[in-house]
């Protein structure tokens, strides 16, 4: 099986993660990767700051603070209720140590695209910025909900408001920064 390779050469990546030891991880691999251009930010306050001045092609966003407060699952609602299109629609990686299904379902609820846990490597990594890629989902825009479509298979139910397999895979993300090479 051949390597994937992406082509991140005109990306634009936040992190926003209040361990800024971790920056340099991200950083390392991002840059490893050919990541055009890499930002990490220490605060949720911060980053949206960061994130209205360099719209991102894609964010990695901790979402819990050092007492536990889903300070990040607020982070992600806000850009996702509040920001204009295209800004809205970017995608969002939650990750945190705290890995119970709570804690997921919280992320995909707030508007993540999808969540990783740390410790992660730098394969791990590459793996989530490969699937962001490559599953290109339907943006859902609701009163109850704002973010990526959060059925992950297309096949299963047939009923009229059936997802199609062409719209939930394949394509780019909003056809600028991310395409598989």
């Amino acid at each position: 099986m051949s390597e994937r390779r992406l082509d991140l050469a005109q990306t634009s990546v936040l992190i926003v993660e209040p361990n800024v030891r971790l920056h340099r991880v991200y950083r390392d691999a991002l840059t490893a990767f050919g990541t055009g251009r890499i930002s990490t930010v220490p605060d949720w306050d911060g980053a949206l700051a960061r994130f209205t001045e360099e719209r991102p092609h894609l964010a990695f966003v901790e979402v819990l603070d050092e007492e536990r407060r889903a300070v990040g699952l607020d982070w992600i609602r806000r850009v996702r209720r509040d920001f204009p299109f295209p800004s809205r629609a970017v995608p969002i990686v939650a990750s945190s140590a705290l890995t119970t299904s709570k804690t997921v379902c919280e992320a995909r609820n707030a508007g993540a695209n999808d969540f990783m846990k740390k410790p992660f490597g730098v394969g791990d990594l590459f793996r989530q910025i490969t699937r962001v890629v490559e599953f290109v989902r339907p943006f859902v825009v609701d009163r109850a909900y704002v973010g990526p479509c959060r059925r992950t298979q297309a096949e299963g139910h047939q009923g009229p408001e059936r997802r199609y397999a062409k719209q939930l895979r394949g394509g780019s993300i909003l056809g600028q920064g991310l395409q598989p090479a």
